[in-house]
This record gives structure tokens, C-alpha cells and sequence, in this order.
């Protein structure tokens, strides 16, 4: 999966499916996608956040998307997260994850968005296993769709591919059968869960609010509510 910058929590179910979690960070950004975009809440409603990039343009590879004014962005971002979660139950551990990932290294937004995902398992003292395509199996790179994932999957000597809903549209199970390998995708199922200044619950935030309103046994069994199909 396309790394995502702080991203959702059906996301950290599509991880939570596998053993190995594969971050496709050497295909085309996407433009008005969640690479470098996301949501966070503020008085009662969604409000975006976007991590500048140096000319993003959907020719240029995720791992070669540089960051623009990256300082500016992380100051104007905690402030933005401190005005909207000031209150939350769970602010400070939260902002000091935030910080955690603002603060490391990062020479582009695939270095963000990865640690942003990393950092999140930290927290909740949790092991996962993590490849990045761009530096495990960049000889597949020019592949078609369906056979660069198969050819990945087959270097791991996975049995099963798991993919997104969105995945439904461009993959058929029956190319990967025949590859030897089974197609599955994660249907997440979103728990509601208590936000503040808000009537009706808003799925979909990025996991910062999911992280600032809950403790890490609840966020844990958010982690596996999902279906595969």
C-alpha cells in the first residue's frame, strides 16, 4: 500500500491483516490523494491538512517527493492539532507522537508517512514488520499492476495478497490464483468512538483523532474490526 501520512484507522487494518506490510513507495504519487493529505477534527467538523511538496506532480515516484518548507509545515501543524485536541483525553501522549515523527530526519514525504505509521506501533509498544518496495524489490519496478504485486508477494513466499476495498476495481483474483498466490481484501468495519464538540460521530479522521480520544486497549480492538472479502 501507498504509504499515507498519518492515515486512518482502516488503514492500520489493512496492516493488521498481514504479516509482512509491503509500503508501495516507489509508484507515482497521487495528486489530491492521502500521500501528503489528511483530516483532522476541529469545532465539530473535518478539517484538512496538506504536508507541502517541492513541485508534486503524479510523474514523480512517492520516495522522490521532496518536502517544501518542511519547518513551516510541522510549526503551523502544532498549532493546528493543539487548537483542535487542546482538551482531548489523550493529548499529551498523542502530541508527543506527533512530534516524534515531525521531528526525525526525513528527506521526503514516503520518509514522513512511513515513520508516521512506525511510530504509531511504537506507541502502542506493538511489533509489526515492515518492507519499503523502493529498497526490497526495485527490479520489479516497470511491472505490470498485478504482476509487480504477484512478483513481490512470490519473493516473500506469501500465500495471500491482501488489498484495500479500493483494490477490487483493478485486481482479479483469478491473476493472482494462478500465480499461486490468493487475493483478499480488508472491508474495515469503523468502531464510533467519543469526539469532542461534535453531534454526530465522523469516521475517517486521520489516527491522530483516534489517538487523542482513546486509551491503547481500545484503539488495539479498533485495530482488528474489520472483514476480509
Amino acid at each position: 500500500m501507498q504509504p499515507y501520512i498519518f492515515p486512518y484507522i482502516g488503514y492500520f487494518n489493512l496492516i493488521e491483516a498481514c504479516d509482512t506490510f509491503v509500503f508501495y513507495d516507489d509508484v507515482n504519487y497521487i495528486k489530491k490523494g492521502w500521500v501528503n493529505r489528511n483530516r483532522l477534527l476541529g469545532n465539530g467538523q473535518a478539517l484538512r491538512f496538506t504536508v507541502p511538496l517541492v513541485n508534486a506532480s503524479q510523474n514523480s515516484l512517492i520516495c522522490e517527493s521532496r518536502l517544501h518548507n518542511f519547518s513551516a509545515f510541522k510549526t503551523d501543524f502544532i498549532k493546528m492539532t493543539e487548537r483542535c485536541y487542546s482538551h482531548a483525553p489523550y493529548f499529551e501522549s498523542t502530541m508527543g507522537y506527533i512530534e516524534t515523527v515531525l521531528n526525525a530526519t526525513h528527506q521526503n514525504i514516503a520518509d514522513v508517512a512511513i515513520s508516521s505509521v512506525r511510530e504509531f506501533y511504537r506507541l502502542l509498544a506493538t511489533e509489526r514488520h515492515f518492507l519499503r518496495s523502493s529498497l526490497h524489490s526495485p527490479e520489479t519496478r516497470g511491472m505490470g499492476k498485478a504482476e509487480r504485486l504477484i512478483a513481490i508477494s512470490k519473493q516473500l513466499n506469501a500465500e495471500n495478497y491482501v488489498n484495500a476495498m479500493g483494490g477490487m476495481d483493478l485486481y482479479c483474483r483469478d491473476d493472482f490464483s494462478a500465480a499461486g498466490v490468493r487475493l483478499e481484501f480488508i472491508n474495515p468495519q469503523i468502531l464510533p468512538y467519543g469526539q469532542r464538540k461534535t453531534e454526530k460521530f465522523i469516521p475517517g479522521l486521520s489516527i491522530i483523532d483516534v489517538l487523542m480520544n482513546n486509551n491503547a486497549d481500545d484503539i488495539k480492538k479498533m485495530l482488528f474490526s474489520y472483514e476480509r472479502v
